[in-house]
């Protein structure tokens, strides 16, 4: 029994081909061979790919103009020669942040633990600034500061909890926001 050897180009042809939908008896009828052969070449083209680090998938997302400019700008600032090389570094960054390894979700689950106990610390404050008005003390502080500090209380427990959302994988990020009360209190104004 002989066997037909396909050509380079129509390797390629076989694989462009198959990529568009073309089945593999079809194929096999065109170029005399078996579909085995067919599915050979598909498959080893695929491995070649993979071994040769060949970039093979496309993928494409409808963006704003607004969007648009702003990756460009970001593009420039950070020297990257196209977008999509920009865009290939973004998805290897991407990689760490989506998927915490275990010993950052025991990390911030040690943050968690330690933001809490601070928490509880500006919570005894608190209280005990609280039983010193109730009793008529002047305390060294006014009632703004009173306010700063419940505000801080607020803040401290938040965060702690965002860290623990985080710790668990159902936070993707830690947000604040920081009343205006709280930045003159850390300012010192």
């Amino acid at each position: 029994m002989s066997f037909k050897k396909l050509t380079r180009n129509q390797r390629f042809e076989i694989v462009r081909d198959h990529k568009d939908g073309v089945t593999t008896g079809t194929l096999a009828t065109r170029y005399g061979v078996t579909k085995r052969a067919i599915q050979y070449t598909v498959r080893s083209d695929v491995e070649r790919q993979k071994s040769e680090g060949t970039r093979s998938i496309t993928i494409s997302s409808k963006i704003t103009e607004d969007e648009a400019e702003a990756f460009g700008r970001l593009v420039e600032q950070y020297g990257f020669k196209t977008r999509a090389e920009a865009f290939r570094a973004l998805i290897k960054v991407a990689q760490n942040v989506f998927q915490p390894t275990e010993t950052e979700v025991v990390d911030l689950g040690k943050l968690a633990a330690q933001t809490f106990k601070v928490g509880g610390n500006v919570n005894q404050i608190a209280q005990r600034m609280n039983a010193a008005r109730k009793k008529g003390t002047v305390p060294l502080y006014g009632v703004r500061d009173q306010a700063v500090l419940r505000d801080l209380t607020a803040l401290v427990f938040e965060v702690a909890d965002q860290v623990e959302a985080m710790a668990k994988r159902r936070g993707s990020g830690i947000e604040l926001a920081i009343s205006p009360q709280l930045r003159e209190f850390a300012n010192g104004t």
